[in-house]
């Protein structure tokens, strides 16, 4: 399958999540929440797939094409993409470098796990005996 083609398969996939999401808009909005049913609707529509390398099983779409499925997300639901988005950067990020280091990465992604990860530059930090201090200076928030 050529990445066009997945691309299509994903949107036609997203289209009764889009109707999920339009539906909690509002109460994600008031409560600044993501709301287990857009995850729910997210992972059933495969948006889990969508950064994950074809390796493990992903669609590994481009990022002009995941742009395009964000935009439809965001035209549903504002809060809903911005936090899938940044939530997609550690699927492909784990996606990428699931190896070595990550020897649990594999199933986490295979499985559609929900976890936890950060990306965020922090500068200023140093290793004290096996700890790490931040100085808690966040240029870019």
């Amino acid at each position: 399958m050529t990445t066009l083609e997945s691309a299509s398969l994903a949107r036609a996939r997203l289209e009764p999540a889009l109707t999920v999401l339009r539906a909690n808009s509002e109460q994600a909005d008031r409560g600044a929440s993501f709301p287990s049913e857009n995850f729910d609707a997210l992972r059933a529509a495969g948006a889990m797939r969508w950064s994950l390398p074809r390796k493990l099983g992903g669609d590994e779409l481009s990022s002009a094409e995941k742009v395009d499925l964000w935009s439809a997300m965001g035209a549903a639901d504002l809060c809903t993409v911005w936090i899938f988005a940044n939530y997609d950067s550690h699927i492909w990020d784990l996606g990428s470098h699931a190896s070595e280091p990550f020897p649990g990465a594999f199933e986490v992604l295979r499985n559609e796990t929900a976890f936890c990860g950060t990306v965020a530059p922090v500068p200023g930090s140093a290793v004290d005996g096996g700890d790490v201090i931040i100085n808690g200076r966040f240029p870019f928030a």
